[in-house]
């Protein structure tokens, strides 16, 4: 994973025709974004987008991350509730999966569209999957 983020910075350093200024390299940050990713508190696609955020502004990408509401919600009640919402608008939706399994992409992409894409992914397809 560290040489996907050192990647991503060495792409964003030659777009930018930029030096790398190794003080702006922070270890601690790094280690921040390998436990946001492990604990499902970002996508690694966020993780991406941090490293870069991160590099450039110096803050922490938790603090980034937070203040652009990129965090995502796994509370599980939470998503739950996103979820029977979900299922009670889409009708049609419900239906469609009970015929072809294949359908559920759909209803996994509004409970995503209904949490603003802070929704866990993987978590928001367990409690479809739960409630269906």
């Amino acid at each position: 994973m560290a040489n996907l983020f050192l990647g991503l910075l060495n792409k964003y350093l030659n777009e930018t025709d930029q030096a790398l200024d190794i003080s702006k390299i922070n270890p601690t940050h790094f280690q921040q974004l390998f436990d946001l990713v492990k604990q499902s508190k970002i996508s690694s696609t966020v993780a991406k987008q941090l490293v870069i955020e991160s590099y450039k502004t110096g803050q922490p990408p938790l603090d980034i991350a937070s203040q652009k509401k990129l965090l995502q919600i796994s509370d599980t009640k939470q998503i739950e509730t996103l979820v029977a919402k979900v299922l009670a608008d889409n009708p049609k939706a419900v239906e469609d999966y009970k015929n072809n399994p294949n359908s559920l992409g759909f209803l996994i992409g509004q409970v995503m569209k209904a949490s603003q894409g802070s929704a866990n992914p993987k978590l928001a397809k367990q409690i479809l999957l739960k409630l269906l």
